[in-house]
């Protein structure tokens, strides 16, 4: 299911990595120009995700993926 969901949100195949690097918490700092990175669709599309339920799985998934959202190279680790 993980896999599936990092694929429809970034199009990355993550079977091919061994490890991903996150924060614990989900608890990072970004600059704007990271976050401008990706066009307001793309926040539409997790916001829209997450408001299927009162407590939706993806929150996890999430967790772990805003490290490779916003920096692909450092997060990423064969």
């Amino acid at each position: 299911m993980f896999q599936e969901f990092v694929f429809y949100l970034l199009g990355i195949n993550i079977n091919q990595y061994n490890e991903i690097s996150y924060a614990n918490g989900a608890q990072f700092t970004i600059s704007k120009e990271k976050i401008l990175q990706y066009p307001k669709s793309f926040y539409q599309k997790i916001f829209d995700l997450l408001c299927h339920h009162h407590d939706p799985y993806e929150v996890y998934f999430l967790e772990v993926l805003w490290g490779l959202i916003f920096d692909k190279d450092n997060a990423l680790h064969c």
